[in-house]
């Protein structure tokens, strides 16, 4: 998958933005690829809303513990978003080279036990996208 430079340098300038290196830089890059050229920039940005409430979550709920008070209404929606998160990125990933495709359904979109803590680090990656909009930056595709 041919990924536009203008992506690689937002990805880089977006890493740097967070303070932090991302672990899943590729499969950020192909994500916004796939959004910008599908014309599906909504998905993206959905997904970062999702992303940034995901990864909020989870670290209330790992701070307040499970006998605390709402940690179950948290957790129900914390679920509630996380699956939304996949279906939006299961959208993205559809219709892009299948080798792409099945990378995204095997590392990250199926459920099972070992994609979970790899899923939840590259949606706490992409909240990055949402932390950039909320400050007014632009994305690429603007």
């Amino acid at each position: 998958m041919n990924i536009r430079t203008e992506i690689d340098s937002f990805v880089k300038e977006l890493e740097a933005y967070s303070r932090r290196s991302f672990s899943f830089k590729q499969e950020m890059s192909q994500l916004i690829e796939l959004a910008w050229s599908s014309t599906r920039a909504d998905l993206l940005e959905e997904a970062a809303f999702h992303a940034k409430f995901i990864t909020r979550a989870l670290d209330i709920m790992r701070r307040i513990g499970r006998d605390a008070d709402g940690y179950a209404k948290m957790e129900g929606e914390f679920n509630a978003s996380t699956e939304k998160a996949l279906t939006l990125l299961r959208t993205l990933v559809k219709d892009s080279p299948e080798d792409v495709k099945q990378h995204f359904l095997n590392n990250f979109i199926t459920p099972n036990e070992e994609n979970l803590p790899r899923v939840l680090q590259l949606l706490s990656e992409l909240q990055w996208v949402k932390n950039w909009m909320v400050d007014g930056k632009a994305l690429p595709w603007n």
